[in-house]
């Protein structure tokens, strides 16, 4: 696989660089987040997002190679537009569109189902967000600096609740399978991915899902504008867009 060539600028972004102009290889950025974005290997990826991305750019003929980064930096190589990349698993902002370039849809995340342990648990009344949101009776934990989507995040910024935050999502199984709170927020695609992975306990944890539970987030790739448009729609011929 060939690699990009960078050569370091002194820039207000620190970190940023430029590539070789010469080199067509095309840097794709991720940050780990399973079951959609995992790392395999240096050079190889997996999960339900980054797996389709990385068939598309075989498929299309381009030469790329993975770089695992935190979510802001990724966002910031889009913004300053300094080489061709392209940040992979992104929610679609008008604030992003307006620097960068959206591919098609990768993949539509399935909808958040609300969890909480079995001793809170009251299946006779079961909280819908505006009402779990709602109450100051309510506590729920979530992750820091994660977004659930613009609908969510809204009601999580004016919620009357007690919401805390916890550092990944494994702390805050942890912290609601020992009674240490009450509700979080996970998808399907996540509670799925944790069952299968063994650290889900059914008799501790169970989930549901809210009557007024928005729909599943679509995740895409945003480019820099050193990415041309020609390069995008041969990325788009093998990505379902939808």
């Amino acid at each position: 696989m060939k690699f990009c060539r960078w050569i370091l600028l002194s820039v207000t972004l620190s970190g940023a660089c430029i590539a070789d102009p010469n080199d067509q290889t095309i840097t794709l950025g991720y940050n780990s987040y399973p079951p959609y974005k995992i790392k395999l290997t240096d050079d190889k990826a997996g999960g339900l997002v980054l797996a389709p991305f990385e068939d598309a750019f075989t498929k299309a003929g381009l030469a790329f190679v993975w770089q695992e980064m935190p979510h802001a930096r990724q966002i910031a190589q889009v913004r300053y537009n300094t080489s061709k990349f392209c940040a992979v698993g992104m929610y679609k902002t008008p604030e992003r569109e307006a620097f960068g370039k959206y591919t098609n849809v990768i993949y539509k995340a399935s909808p958040f189902l609300v969890v909480t342990n079995r001793q809170s648990e009251n299946g006779d009344s079961r909280p819908s967000l505006n009402e779990l949101f709602g109450s100051r009776v309510n506590s729920v934990v979530l992750v820091l600096s994660k977004s659930y989507g613009s609908e969510l995040d809204t009601l999580i910024e004016s919620a009357r609740s007690t919401v805390s935050y916890a550092d990944n999502d494994l702390m805050i199984i942890n912290m609601l399978a020992h009674n240490h709170g009450q509700y979080t927020l996970f998808e399907y695609d996540k509670i799925d991915y944790f069952r299968k992975s063994g650290v889900w306990d059914d008799s501790r944890l169970v989930s549901y899902s809210p009557k007024d539970a928005p729909r599943g987030e679509n995740w895409y790739a945003i480019c820099s504008k050193k990415v041309d448009d020609a390069t995008i729609e041969k990325i788009n011929k093998f990505l379902p867009g939808k």
